[in-house]
């Protein structure tokens, strides 16, 4: 069996590729109706279109502080539980089990429970 290797960095690369490629032939295929729109189509509409220039804009300006403290409150949070982890090994295993279950389980799943 032959094996095929690529450049070393080419994975993400591939990686990335693939999903836009499949994210263009589901568009394509219309399989999700028109909630999954083509990506060229998307595109079309955030470089060609104004009103999408304007949505996209409207869109991003929107999400982007909530993006940035989550990100923020997700750091602190893994960073203060790592040290709790090295401070106290004991604690260790049962944060690790804690990570295992946050990061099996959907989000939208666990974000009531994480809420309440």
């Amino acid at each position: 069996m032959t094996r095929i290797s690529f450049p070393r960095g080419a994975g993400p690369v591939v990686g990335v590729a693939t999903t836009l490629a499949f994210w263009e032939l589901i568009g394509r295929s219309r399989a999700f109706g028109e909630v999954w729109p083509p990506l060229t189509a998307v595109l079309h509409s955030a470089v060609v279109e104004a009103s999408g220039r304007e949505v996209l804009l409207r869109g991003t300006v929107a999400t982007v502080p909530h993006a940035v403290r989550g990100l923020a409150a997700g750091m602190v949070v893994g960073s203060l539980l790592a040290l709790v982890g090295g401070l106290r090994p004991a604690l260790a295993r049962g944060l690790g089990q804690v990570a295992v279950v946050v990061q099996a389980v959907p989000v939208i799943a666990i974000a009531p429970v994480l809420l309440t």
